[in-house]
This record gives structure tokens, C-alpha cells and sequence, in this order.
């Protein structure tokens, strides 16, 4: 059975931002963050595979001897450390995940309850081991600019779909059929899942697929890709020749530093957005394929 390493990191409000810029940079790595009431101090629980504890490990006791430093406040955060079962991951993961809003759409675990008022879009989440919830930036980001876009009758795909839930987006906001494309087996099987659970559409198929193959077989009017940005660099032709005419392309999952490489990369497209977190220092891009 699989297991799992939990670390429960208490932190000063305001200084957990810094922990989540370090944890967010593995991709292995859940983690929620929970605001106590009536306290000073907020809680951060990270799970990690139990193969890459470690060095992991060794890095985040690193990061937090920083944090004094870098906050310039000299109370330590305290960590403890303990080893769960994949079932028992599962059962802690879900105290943490809690209903978002972001713009008309509330997301929310199968396992809370929410009244929907006028004009809200719920979506039932159920992200499993797949990345998606609303809660990190760049999924938060992308949901933001899919309002913003008119989807309606256009071909979407989603590359890197994780959890499912921006091919939910997609759907609801009526585009006319949607992809979603992973590499990971069980992402592809969640995404499945969550889509059927959420949508009625028949127009929809996800793939277990590398991103080279896919743009020999077809182009989108929009393309999202939450991915990393060493993966959008190194895929950046593909990414362009998935993009029809006049279609639009969504980058994210681009750490602040690199934002500009990526525009370099990019520059012979329209850019329409751009944004970035400056305390979680996370970045997202917005383009237009224009005919020539």
C-alpha cells in the first residue's frame, strides 16, 4: 500500500506565504493552508510521496530557518512530521479542501454542501491524486481568463487537465467541444470522473497523450496549458501550432522569473494578458494567433 509523509507546519499569519512559494515548486507535493480563528498562527499541511521524503525534507527544514530571516521576525515556525497510509491521506486531505469562489463559479468538494445563488455555477470537485482545485493561482488564473474569453462554440483543449475542472470551465461556459490531455494515467481517469459528474456534454474526450502527438492530429480556437514553465519553453513551437487562426492561448504554471522568457518565446503572437502573484511569485500569459 501506498504511503504518504505528512508535514504539519505551524506558521505565523502572513509569513505562510513564503512556505507556499517553496512548496509549490514540486509538482509531488499537496498542500492546504488553514486560517485558525482567533489565532496568530496559521496551519499548512503538505503531503508528499513517502519515496521522495528526504530530500524534500532536508529542503523544507532549510526554507523554514529562513523564514526569520527573510521576514525579519524572530519566531520559528514548528513542523511535525508523521507517515499515513493512502487511505488515511485521502480522509486528511479533506478537512482542508473547502468551497471557492472564483468570479461565477464556485468550486467545491462533493462532500460539502452550498446554495447557489442567482447567476453562481457550482462544480463538484473530487481531485483524487490530480492537480485542480481553484485554490493555487494558476488554476485560479485560468478560470478567471475563461470568463473573460467568449467560449461559445469553440474547440477547447486543456493540456496538462489534472483534476478536470478547466474542461468543466469550458463546458459550462458552452464551448463546443473540449479535450483534456495528460500524461498521467490516473489525472486522465479523474478528469473522466469529475467531468461526468459536473457536465452533460458528449462533445468531450480526454487523453492519456504526450503533447507532441496531439498537435499532429488537430489545432483549437483556444488552448489552456497549466503546466511548468520549463515544459512551456521547451514546447513552445508545439504549443503555437496548436493554436488556430485568431484562436487564443493560455500559459501558466510560469514562475515569476521566467515570465519574460516565456513572452520572448511567444512574442510573435498578440499578447491579450499577463499577470503574476508577487508573493507566491507565480505567473500566467494570455496570446492571440493572428492570420498572416
Amino acid at each position: 500500500m501506498k504511503k504518504w509523509c505528512e508535514c504539519k507546519i505551524e506558521v505565523k499569519k502572513g509569513n505562510q506565504k513564503i512556505l507556499e512559494n517553496f512548496l509549490s515548486n514540486y509538482q509531488f507535493c499537496s498542500y492546504s493552508v488553514y486560517q485558525k480563528s482567533f489565532s496568530r498562527k496559521a496551519e499548512i499541511r503538505a503531503f508528499i510521496p513517502f519515496s521522495k521524503r528526504k530530500k524534500f525534507l532536508q529542503e523544507l527544514y532549510s526554507a523554514i530557518e529562513l523564514i526569520p530571516i527573510i521576514s525579519k521576525d524572530p519566531s520559528t515556525p514548528t513542523i511535525h512530521v508523521s507517515f499515513k497510509k493512502n487511505d488515511e491521506y485521502t480522509d486528511e486531505w479533506k478537512r482542508y479542501f473547502k468551497p471557492l469562489k472564483i468570479g461565477r463559479f464556485v468550486i467545491k468538494p462533493t462532500w460539502e454542501e452550498w446554495k447557489a445563488k442567482k447567476g453562481e455555477l457550482v462544480l463538484e470537485m473530487d481531485p483524487g491524486m490530480a492537480f485542480g482545485t481553484g485554490q493555487h493561482f494558476t488554476t485560479c488564473y485560468c478560470i478567471k481568463l475563461l470568463q473573460k474569453y467568449s467560449l461559445k462554440g469553440l474547440d477547447f483543449i486543456d493540456v496538462g487537465c489534472g483534476s478536470g475542472i478547466l474542461s468543466i470551465v469550458a463546458e459550462k461556459l458552452k464551448a463546443k467541444t473540449i479535450t483534456g490531455l495528460d500524461i498521467s494515467r490516473s489525472a486522465v481517469n479523474t478528469s473522466k470522473e469529475n467531468f461526468k459528474k459536473n457536465c452533460t456534454s458528449k462533445n468531450a474526450e480526454f487523453k492519456c497523450m504526450r503533447l507532441e502527438r496531439m498537435s499532429l492530429e488537430k489545432d483549437f480556437d483556444l488552448v489552456v496549458a497549466n503546466l511548468t514553465d520549463t515544459v512551456i519553453v521547451n514546447n513552445a513551437f508545439i504549443l503555437k501550432s496548436l493554436v488556430r487562426n485568431n484562436g487564443i492561448l493560455i500559459l501558466t504554471g510560469i514562475r515569476f522569473k521566467k515570465m519574460s522568457t516565456v513572452i520572448s518565446l511567444f512574442k510573435d503572437l498578440q499578447i491579450l494578458d499577463s499577470s503574476n502573484d508577487s508573493i507566491l511569485e507565480w505567473g500566467g500569459c494570455a496570446f492571440r494567433k493572428t492570420a498572416k
